[in-house]
C-alpha cells in the first residue's frame, strides 16, 4: 500500500493536503511537516471585492511560521480554517497517519489579509487561536481564529451547520492558492472555481480521468480543483453558504509530492454539519451563535425563537404562549436594558421582559431587592415560566 508523507491511502490514491510549503521544525525533523498539505483552485476566475470574507492567512517571523492557507470571515472577528494551517509538530495518530499538528504557532506570527488582490488589501492580527486538541482524526481538520479588531464592510456569509449537501449539488470554492499547474508562484488575486458533489465520507470515487481516488474520512468530496495555497478555503452551496473549508486532495497514488500536478485531483472539504459543536463553541466564546443558512440571525435577548441555537445566548425559554431568548442570572445587572432576573419559582432565575409580557398581557414589574417579587400581570409571566420548567430549548436543537 503506497502512503503519502500525510495520510495513509486506503486504495489506488493519494491524499496530500494543501497548504503552501514551510522550512521543517525541530518538532517534524525526519517527517513532512505540517505545512505540506496541499490545497489551490486550478482552472478558476478572478475572485471579485463580493468574496471578501474569503480572507489569506500568511506567516511572517521566526522558524516557527504559519504557512500561506486560505480561511472564511464567519463573524466580524472570527474566521474557521484548516487545523494543519495553524498548528505545528506532530499528532500522535498511528490509525491515520495524518499531520494536524500538536500546538498552535505563535499568534504573533500571523497576519490576515483581507481583499481581492495583493495590492487591495487590508492587514488584521490574530488574538486567538482555537483548536480541538482533544481529537486527532483527520477529518477533524479545522480551527478558528479570533481577530484583535473587527473586519468591516465585509458580507459575511451564513455557515450550513445542520444538512449535509447531497451528490451532484454545485459547489464553489475560493480560496488564494496556486491556480495553474506550471507556477510555482501564487497568483496576484483570489481565485473561484466551480464543481459538483462527488460523494461523502469514505469510500472510492473516479476523478474526471477515471482514477479511482480514495478518502479515509468523514468529507465532502467534490470535482472542484484545489492546490497549494487553498487549505482552509471556504466551498459555497448554490444559496452561497458555507459547507465547510477545504482539507486536503485526493490524487491518483502516481503523483507522491508537493509540487506535482494538481489538475488530476479531487478536493477534501472537512464539512460544517459534522463539526456544528465546535463552531457553536467558537462563536459561544465572543457571546454569538452562528449565522445559519436559511434561518434568521440569531437574535438577543427578548427575540423570539423557537430553539437555542435561534438565540445568541444559546438560551430559548418559553413563557406562556411565546418562547424568547433569555439567560440565567443573579441579579438585574446581568441582564441590562428593560430585563429584569425574575425568580422561576424552581431553584433558578433567568431575564425576562419587564414591560412587554407574553400573549397580550398588561404591563409587568418584576423586581425586589432579595429576589424577584411579582407586581402586576407579572405574575402570569412568572407561574407560565415556572409551568414550563423554562422549556429550555437546549436539547431539541431545529435543524432543517
Amino acid at each position: 500500500m503506497a502512503r503519502s508523507p500525510v495520510r495513509e491511502l486506503v486504495s489506488s490514491a493519494l491524499v496530500i493536503a494543501l497548504a503552501a510549503c514551510a522550512p521543517p521544525n525541530d518538532e517534524s525533523e525526519g517527517v513532512e511537516p505540517t505545512s505540506m498539505q496541499r490545497s489551490a483552485i486550478l482552472g478558476g476566475t478572478t475572485s471579485s471585492a463580493t468574496d471578501d470574507a474569503v480572507i489569506k492567512i500568511y506567516g511572517t517571523g521566526g522558524p516557527r511560521v504559519p504557512t500561506q492557507c486560505t480561511g472564511v470571515l464567519v463573524a466580524p472577528t472570527l474566521i474557521l480554517t484548516a487545523r494543519h494551517c495553524v498548528t505545528s509538530g506532530l499528532v500522535n495518530n498511528s490509525a491515520s497517519q495524518c499531520v494536524l499538528g500538536s500546538e498552535t504557532y505563535p499568534i504573533e506570527t500571523f497576519v490576515i489579509y483581507v481583499g481581492p488582490t495583493s495590492t487591495q488589501v487590508r492587514s488584521f492580527k490574530v488574538k486567538r487561536v482555537v483548536v480541538d486538541f482533544d481529537s486527532d482524526k483527520c477529518d477533524q481538520d479545522i480551527a478558528g481564529l479570533e481577530l484583535t479588531e473587527p473586519v468591516t464592510g465585509v458580507s459575511i456569509p451564513t455557515l450550513e451547520l445542520d444538512t449535509l449537501p447531497k451528490v451532484a449539488d454545485p459547489v464553489t470554492l475560493v480560496g488564494w492558492g496556486r491556480a495553474t499547474d506550471e507556477s510555482v508562484t501564487y497568483p496576484e488575486a483570489r481565485q473561484r472555481g466551480t464543481g459538483t458533489v462527488v460523494g461523502l465520507g469514505a469510500g472510492t470515487y473516479k476523478n474526471a480521468h477515471g482514477d479511482n481516488l480514495s478518502s479515509d474520512g468523514a468529507y465532502l468530496i467534490s470535482s472542484v480543483t484545489a492546490c497549494e495555497g487553498d487549505s482552509g478555503s471556504p466551498l459555497f452551496d448554490a444559496r452561497g453558504a458555507v459547507l465547510g473549508v477545504t482539507s486536503s486532495g485526493v490524487f491518483p497514488s502516481s503523483e507522491t509530492a508537493v509540487g506535482t500536478p494538481c489538475a488530476n485531483g479531487m478536493t477534501l472539504t472537512i464539512p460544517f454539519a459534522r463539526h456544528t459543536n465546535f463552531v457553536e463553541r467558537f462563536f459561544q466564546s465572543i457571546g454569538k451563535m452562528p449565522p445559519r443558512a436559511g434561518r434568521a440571525v440569531p437574535a438577543e435577548l427578548g427575540g423570539l425563537c423557537e430553539s437555542s441555537n435561534d438565540c445568541n445566548s444559546n438560551f430559548c425559554v418559553g413563557v406562556g404562549a411565546q418562547s424568547m431568548c433569555s439567560k440565567t442570572c443573579a441579579a438585574d445587572t446581568d441582564c441590562g436594558g428593560a430585563f429584569v432576573c425574575t425568580d422561576t419559582g424552581s431553584g433558578s432565575s433567568v431575564c425576562l421582559d419587564a414591560t412587554t409580557p407574553p400573549s397580550g398581557g398588561t404591563s409587568c414589574a418584576v423586581r425586589s431587592a432579595g429576589g424577584a417579587r411579582v407586581t402586576s400581570n407579572a405574575s402570569a409571566v412568572l407561574a407560565a415560566v415556572a409551568v414550563l420548567s423554562l422549556a429550555r430549548r437546549v436539547g431539541r436543537r431545529r435543524r432543517h
